[in-house]
């Protein structure tokens, strides 16, 4: 297992991590056009003067000021990064009120976020990990412990070195752990209780499948995420929201 003291925060490395979880999504079921890619120099509305009263520090704003982000339409269609998780997009949400060092990825159905980035230890804290992904990863969580005040109860929380977290959730979706529904909506398959549903998810589990996923070399994504909605549309609209 990997250890905590033995992870590192690189800025370059955190980048390129997001940056291409954003093209795995947008190589699934994200719309290209939904992602807005920051200038060379940063997104200028990023700024020490703005998030000056948000008390980050200097490597969390140079971070925030080269990620990607989601286009902004109306808020009940920002897609979702994984099963109820929607990004968060810091040129209009600056309501963070996270540790200096540390960085809320996505928000989460249960209030505040649910993948926190701290870049004084470069790792990635699952906030409500599900009990059956944390007991069984497909990549193995840190061990070993930062010192934990009373105020940082969110590091009792699994966490992974940054890029495997991000490459964790790809597995998630690779085996339809996480089957996406729509452009914006993703399903977690566990989470699932009513048999209809269950019923419903099989079947289209079996439409991605048919569509040659996980073989990106082979996957035809527009036509699947059409076959997708249309069966989800006329034949299991409960299917059409996460949670």
């Amino acid at each position: 297992m990997p250890k905590l003291h033995e992870i590192s925060y690189s800025r370059d490395r955190t980048i390129a991590a997001v940056i291409d979880y954003y093209e795995f999504l947008m190589g699934m079921y994200l719309s290209e056009s939904e992602v807005l890619q920051p200038p060379a120099s940063g997104w200028p509305s990023i700024n020490a003067e703005d998030f000056g009263p948000l008390g980050k520090t200097p490597e969390v704003l140079d971070l925030l000021r080269h990620l990607p982000y989601i286009r902004h339409q109306h808020d009940d269609a920002l897609p979702e990064a994984a099963p109820g998780a929607r990004f968060v997009d810091y040129q209009t949400d600056i309501l963070d009120q996270t540790p200096s060092h540390v960085v809320g990825l996505c928000s989460s159905p249960h209030g505040g976020y649910c993948f926190l980035l701290d870049t004084e230890f470069g790792v990635v804290y699952w906030i409500h990990c599900p009990s059956y992904i944390h007991a069984n990863p497909s990549r193995e969580p840190l061990t070993g412990e930062a010192e934990v005040s009373e105020d940082e109860a969110w590091r009792s929380n699994p966490a992974w070195a940054v890029e495997d977290s991000f490459e964790f959730l790809k597995g998630q979706f690779r085996s339809l752990n996480f089957v996406p529904t729509t452009e914006g909506v993703v399903v977690e398959t566990q989470a699932v209780v009513m048999e209809e549903e269950q019923d419903a998810l099989l079947v289209v589990k079996g439409i991605w499948k048919d569509h040659r996923w996980p073989d990106m070399g082979a996957y035809k994504e527009r036509e699947c995420l059409e076959a997708v909605e249309g069966y989800i549309e006329e034949d299991a609209p409960l299917l059409q929201h996460s949670g």
